[in-house]
């Protein structure tokens, strides 16, 4: 057992803006520490579950433990049980009169914060009210705000939901982290990395240098941070400042082209505290435009000339709220475009193929990755196709049983000749998407006709070209086209008339920087928009 002495740590910075590859570079460089020093002394901590989910994809040599939010990390360091926020029905029975500082929306149970970032919550804190006591405390908490420095309304009600806490033996997500602070429950390491540690609260930024280890490494983009709703704050990044040779910047951008660096660089410039970066475009030229078409002409059912998708690239359409989104996809569902938000597949209305894509992908396997069904992708298409249609009598059951005992293991030949009909068989082996289309059962949810027509006429990736979806969803993600409309809701441009001009600026940065060939600015509609060009 390695022993619990305080290490002397050594912080270091790496800054990577836009494209420059941040999350592969954490991946090499955890990669070598580990081969040097141990899988069990190298630990990755990111933000949020999908940001974890990408490193692990990458085949990591760390303990899988060692790869989580710092939420779920606190969490299982601590032996905490499940949130208070978990059990909110019983504090609303309990206190009664504490549940007037609750959210309107149920909070839901979460392991981690990985909040949808386009929630009402991320606009009402751009101006500071409009939000619950609930909200409101965590926030100062999460900024690490002195309770006399609180308001009274806000202290008063956070002094009954933590009596509640207290009285109940648990605490809150925020309360993981403030008792990871006091008693320093992480578990010793030689190096940890902390990935879009921009995007960090100062209370999270907290635990994390409290962390007994050798070295310490931050990696992100100030200029990137688009989580200042939550409690973070940008400048907390690169504070401290540190010694020369302890900073680095990834300088070269295999995503932004040269045209689009130029303007990105040249408006985020307008922030009035952050990290100066110099970083190289790709030796593409790019295009950026723009387009004399808004919003409101989307609601004239007609497309603009840009929104050419038929070039065979990958377009993405950002706007910075949720619902200004609406006229759009109605139209690409009027003109029968296919889209989706590979970055958000939980959001049904960026997603409509949703489960039927899932199932095409499943049942798909054998064609086109040349390997068996596991247990839960057979089980996956099975479950969708008619009994006596496709397996022989009285053994549809019995193959899902099957499939449900032995999801992570491969489905063996004998198994399939068993329960199926042979010629049926061999269809699903070589991809027959008639199959599915001919033998689906009535009443399968979903939207089979566009899903099968869309797998049918495309071979390879046949994921739609069309991404849709909010700046903060798109986050990390990136396309051949980006189309940006410059709309703010209505409380969004109230903070950046008064004063809060630097948050909107790293916003339209972000969705700036998604392109890797042309970035088309559209023009603003009605009183809330910011020209951009």
């Amino acid at each position: 057992m390695r022993s619990r002495r305080k290490l002397e740590t050594t912080e270091y910075r790496t800054y990577g803006p836009p494209g420059t590859g941040k999350t592969t570079w954490v991946v090499a460089e955890a990669s070598r520490h580990a081969e040097r020093v141990g899988p069990d002394q190298v630990s990755i901590c990111s933000l949020t579950n999908s940001a974890v989910s990408e490193v692990v994809d990458r085949k990591i040599p760390l303990d899988p433990d060692n790869i989580t939010t710092l939420h779920a990390r606190c969490k299982r360091a601590l032996g905490a049980p499940a949130p208070a926020e978990s059990r909110v029905d019983e504090f609303i029975r309990d206190v009664p009169e504490g549940s007037k500082g609750l959210p309107k929306v149920r909070m839901k149970l979460k392991e981690a914060e990985d909040e949808e970032d386009d929630s009402p919550l991320a606009e009402s804190v751009m101006v500071g009210n409009g939000i619950s006591l609930y909200e409101r405390s965590q926030i100062l908490r999460q900024r690490m705000t002195p309770q006399s420095e609180w308001p009274s309304e806000v202290k008063r009600w956070h002094t009954l939901w933590q009596d509640w806490c207290n009285q109940m033996g648990i605490s809150d997500f925020t309360g993981w982290l403030e008792d990871a602070v006091e008693v320093r429950p992480l578990p010793s390491q030689q190096v940890i990395y902390v990935d879009e540690a921009q995007d960090h609260t100062p209370l999270q930024l907290e635990v994390i240098r409290r962390w007994n280890c050798r070295a310490r490494v931050l990696v992100g983009d100030d200029d990137q941070n688009l989580y200042e709703w939550s409690g973070a704050v940008p400048k907390e990044f690169f504070h401290p400042p540190l010694p020369e040779g302890r900073e680095t910047v990834l300088n070269q951008s295999y995503r932004v082209p040269i045209t689009v660096r130029r303007l990105a660089n040249h408006w985020i410039r307008g922030v009035s505290s952050r990290k100066e970066k110099t970083y190289l475009p790709t030796p593409t030229e790019g295009l950026v435009s723009s387009v004399d078409f808004s919003m409101e002409d989307m609601h004239m059912g007609i497309l603009p000339p840009a929104m050419d998708f038929s070039d065979g690239r990958v377009h993405m359409i950002i706007t910075t709220c949720a619902y200004m989104l609406s006229p759009i996809l109605d139209l690409l569902e009027a003109e029968g475009i296919h889209y989706h938000n590979p970055f958000r597949p939980s959001a049904r209305m960026w997603n409509p193929l949703g489960s039927v894509s899932k199932t095409l992908d499943a049942y798909l396997i054998p064609s086109e990755k040349g390997r068996r069904w596991l247990g839960e992708e057979a089980h996956r298409w099975a479950k969708i196709l008619q009994a006596h249609d496709v397996f022989l009598p009285g053994k549809r059951k019995a193959f899902l049983e099957y499939c449900e005992d032995y999801p992570r293991e491969e489905v063996p030949p004998e198994v399939l000749r068993k329960h199926m009909l042979e010629g049926q068989m061999r269809r699903a082996i070589s991809g027959d998407l008639g199959l599915l289309k001919d033998y689906r059962k009535m009443g399968v949810p979903g939207r089979w006709k566009d899903g099968l027509s869309l797998y049918s006429n495309s071979s390879g990736n046949r994921s739609p070209s069309v991404i849709v979806g909010t700046i903060h969803s798109v986050k990390g993600g990136e396309a051949d086209v980006v189309h940006l409309f410059p709309d703010l809701s209505p409380m969004a441009f109230r903070e950046y008339k008064d004063g809060g001009i630097d948050r909107v600026i790293r916003l339209f940065y972000v969705g700036m920087t998604r392109s890797r060939e042309e970035l088309h600015l559209y023009r603003p509609s009605g009183d809330y928009g910011i020209p951009i060009l």
